[in-house]
């Protein structure tokens, strides 16, 4: 699936600043402001040294030298940002966004091989839990592509984290057919380095390089978070207001879903699906 998503991108992967204000990331820059000015002491302890936490999140000054150690650190500071953030801004589609450290299985596998483990995930509150043993015989956690605003990954290469967060973003697009896009954050754990994705059916829109610990990369990470956080509704957020998951608006009349009959299931290009609906008797609604 990598190497598929790999041909898919190649020469469709686009540098583009997402906050700009025909960007789908922009916002009221007194907001952004705001915001950064509150982060200021966590920027300034951000590579002190002692342990990472919510409150406090802690990156190594000269990187990491693996992938696991990364990822508390990394979510620790999502969390941080995010918590701050909501403090300045009002309600908004994706109020309660949170960032977990995941590892686990995601539930539907969309003609994959095997199930899809994102190392970090971006979901509406805390995750839910269902109890029974995992493969290692821990509780496992009951996710869904559904419920997966974003997903985080962090990799030692560019190249790597694109082909694995594309697998995300391809099955994040095919579990909700409203999506026009998909958003994901990567980070290069070396380096230190953050990358704000917007996979879409012309490709790959990506954030430069934001190395966080210099105030240009922090504050560049802070401005798409709070882009993330500000859109107002559905339409701001890249879904299709013209249906639902199951139901058609066509020339004002309703169509109900009764089921896909060909689904094609590819990251970019046409996304083809051809349903089987029924009419719908609306005269008493």
């Amino acid at each position: 699936m990598k190497s598929l998503i790999e041909r898919e991108l190649r020469g469709e992967t686009y540098f583009v600043d997402l906050t700009t204000k025909s960007g789908i990331l922009y916002t009221d820059p007194r907001s952004v402001d705001a915001v950064i000015d509150s982060l200021e002491t966590t920027f300034q302890a951000l590579t002190f040294e002692g342990p990472s936490s919510t409150t406090d999140p802690r990156l190594p000054v000269d990187g990491f030298s693996q992938e696991t150690p990364s990822f508390e650190p990394l979510i620790h500071l999502l969390n941080k940002i995010t918590a701050t953030a909501t403090q300045h801004l009002p309600q908004s589609h994706l109020s309660g966004l949170r960032f977990h450290h995941y590892g686990h299985k995601v539930k539907e596998t969309y003609d994959s091989h095997r199930s899809l483990k994102p190392g970090g995930v971006g979901i509406i509150g805390e995750l839910p839990t269902q109890t029974g043993p995992g493969e290692e015989g821990d509780k496992k956690t009951a996710l869904s592509w559904k419920t997966i605003e974003l997903s985080v990954e962090s990799k030692g290469s560019v190249s790597e984290m694109v082909r694995q967060i594309g697998t995300y973003a391809r099955c994040s697009l095919l579990s909700n057919p409203r999506r026009f896009f998909s958003l994901a954050i990567g980070f290069q754990f070396k380096k230190l380095e953050a990358y704000v994705f917007a996979f879409h059916r012309s490709g790959l829109s990506s954030s430069r390089p934001l190395k966080v610990t210099t105030h240009e990369g922090f504050n560049s990470l802070v401005r798409h978070i709070v882009g993330i956080l500000s859109f107002e509704d559905e339409a701001d957020y890249g879904l299709d207001i013209t249906r639902s998951e199951s139901m058609f608006c066509i020339n004002n009349h309703y169509y109900e879903v009764v089921r896909p009959l060909f689904v094609r299931g590819n990251l970019r290009g046409r996304s083809t699906t051809v349903y089987s609906l029924q009419g719908m008797d609306t005269r008493g609604l």
